[in-house]
């Protein structure tokens, strides 16, 4: 009866431990990027939409950079 006690107390602890990891493996940020296909649609569209901005905003800088009068110094 003994060793029941024992394995169920190391059991339990394992239980507690493997908890524990999931808890961290869900809050690390690559991971959630690799699981990306299980995601809800409305987390992917909001990922999606951020990265069209972002990538707008870099091409409109680069348009605002590469524009104008080539005499004109940009600073």
């Amino acid at each position: 009866m003994e060793r029941v006690k024992a394995e169920s107390a190391n059991v339990e602890r394992e239980v507690t431990n493997l908890r524990a990891l999931q808890t961290q493996m869900e809050s690390d940020p690559l991971l959630k990027l690799s699981n990306f296909r299980n995601q809800a649609l409305p987390k992917k569209a909001l990922l999606v939409g951020a990265l069209l901005f972002f990538v707008r905003g870099g091409a409109d800088g680069m348009s605002a950079i590469t524009s104008g009068d080539p005499g004109v110094r940009h600073r």
